[in-house]
């Protein structure tokens, strides 16, 4: 689809980045979609998406039907011929307590309900392929995009189809798998060795696959830091090209293991512990300010200095796995014991007379003084989807109508009901 003006003027603009930083800003821009569809009463057919050329293209837009608090979505191109086929996974809602309990479920963030959904999704992606494409689809591009939560999913719903495609002859037809996960909390162990296995199997029968997994960390992210392996970590290059878009933010991500056992565990680092880790929580765990922001117009901005890093350099590949793997195992096992109750009560939030008294105490301590500590919280988690997709304006402005592209760049001061007013698709 050719645009042209002021459109056609980004896009070349954008052409210019390197690969890395295209490919990232196309990344972010699918998964901070995924926030704000979840926030529309009714999804739009069509909507532009940034590519990792640069440029925009129109994708119809499909639903996957899932267990609330999970959100999905199938971008199918309007342009058959372009064989670019994208999944993007939603984060986490704060204002839902379905969304959050996904976070704290007991072997790690979504791995319960995405194997309560998965043959949901695949079946779905399955028809929505093969309506789209007919009984015989063409090679085709999958990239599969998720932001925190969304990531999780992401690198569950990678996994599973890998391993899916090693056995059969069901996806062969997908020649080219992209993975874009940013602040992810991560997959169980035995999950990362699934896909691993599952890449080498079908490298071993002669299944060809041409795999990129592009990671996004803000270093001090407390999300990362006590988070679960990453998968694909410890493939060949020739198997899996693996990426590593890291900002510090001036707080290296390993505050967690400041404590030296050694000597005992003393206060200071008890509290010298809370100080990073508050510190690392304002805002570095929302990608949109570190990872290539678009502006208004679509244009990819590089805002802040990073670092990069990549296993096709073999002096990079210790450094990616340390960030990638290296991770606070014994926190993690305390975390299990932690999250089966509080995973119970926020599941069941509707279901039982204790969350009646959480109303009452609310009551009691005031309403400004919970809404301010709310309120806080959310700045720190990036909590709502209406918070974090105002961090991509242009993935909340570039959706088409039937005749036109319609580019109404709201400011971040519109409301809520401006901002659907202006987005309906006429």
């Amino acid at each position: 689809m050719a645009h042209q003006g002021p459109l056609e003027n980004v896009e070349a603009t954008n052409a210019g980045y390197p690969l890395h930083i295209r490919r990232y800003a196309s990344g972010q821009y699918q998964s901070y979609l995924a926030y704000y569809l979840s926030t529309l009463k009714e999804l739009p057919s069509r909507a532009l998406i940034l590519t990792a050329e640069g440029s925009f293209k129109a994708y119809h837009l499909k639903a996957f039907k899932l267990k609330k608090g999970m959100y999905a979505y199938l971008l199918l191109p309007e342009d058959k011929d372009s064989g670019d086929v994208k999944v993007i996974f939603r984060g986490t809602d704060f204002s839902e307590s379905k969304s959050i309990a996904i976070n704290v479920e007991t072997w790690g963030p979504g791995y319960a309900s995405f194997e309560a959904e998965k043959e949901n999704i695949f079946s779905t992606f399955n028809h929505e392929i093969y309506q789209h494409y007919g009984k015989e689809p063409p090679a085709l591009n999958l990239e599969v995009s998720g932001h925190s939560q969304g990531a999780a999913f992401s690198q569950l719903f990678v996994t599973e189809f890998l391993k899916r495609r090693s056995t059969s002859t069901q996806y062969d037809f997908i020649q080219a798998l992209t993975m874009n996960a940013y602040n992810s909390p991560g997959v169980p162990h035995t999950t990362a060795k699934e896909a691993y296995e599952a890449v080498v199997n079908q490298f071993m029968h002669g299944k060809k696959l041409n795999i990129v997994a592009n990671y996004g960390m803000v270093g001090g992210d407390a999300v990362q830091v006590t988070g679960h392996n990453m998968i694909l970590v410890g493939l060949g290059y020739y198997l899996a090209e693996l990426n590593l878009l890291k900002v510090d933010a001036n707080m290296e991500g390993n505050w967690v293991k400041g404590f030296n056992f050694d000597d005992g565990l003393q206060p200071i680092e008890i509290w010298d512990c809370f100080k990073k880790a508050y510190a690392a929580m304002l805002g570095a765990h929302t990608t949109g300010n570190f990872f290539a922001p678009l502006e208004e117009n679509g244009k990819i901005s590089v805002t802040l200095p990073y670092q990069f890093y990549t296993n096709k350099n073999k002096k990079d590949i210790p450094i990616i796995e340390k960030e990638l793997l290296n991770k606070a195992l014994y926190l993690q096992y305390a975390f299990i014991l932690a999250k089966i109750p509080l995973h119970y009560f926020l599941d069941h939030k509707d279901d039982h007379s204790f969350f009646s008294w959480m109303t009452t105490i609310r009551g009691v301590l005031g309403n400004s003084l919970t809404e301010t500590l709310y309120q806080k919280l959310s700045g720190w988690l990036s909590s709502t989807p209406e918070a974090i997709s105002m961090a991509a304006v242009p993935a909340r402005t570039l959706l088409l109508s039937d005749t036109k592209v319609v580019n109404t760049a709201p400011s971040v001061s519109d409301s809520k009901a401006t901002l659907t007013d202006k987005l309906t698709i006429k």
